[in-house]
């Protein structure tokens, strides 16, 4: 009965051990970009950016938009414009 008690206790703590370890590898963090309204969420494993900045006065468009993704600090997807 004891033995079974200090398995269930090791399990337990394993398996909060790996869901503490995946909140901190996979949770972001927002910052938001003082060039017109970009955001970037940021956790350990990648980075998604949501372009969104003005651009010179002589270009033709306004703004800049798109969406860059980073996983392991490889960019995967770029679609800005």
């Amino acid at each position: 009965m004891e033995k079974n008690y200090k398995i269930s206790i090791k399990k337990r703590l394993i398996i909060a051990l790996c869901l503490m370890v995946m909140i901190v590898l996979f949770v972001p963090r927002v910052y938001a970009l003082k060039d017109g309204g970009s955001k970037e969420f940021t956790a350990l494993t990648y980075r998604i950016t949501k372009v969104h900045s003005m651009n010179p006065v002589e270009s033709e468009e306004e703004f800049t938009t798109g969406t860059i993704i980073e996983i392991f600090g490889r960019e995967v997807y770029n679609n800005v414009d």
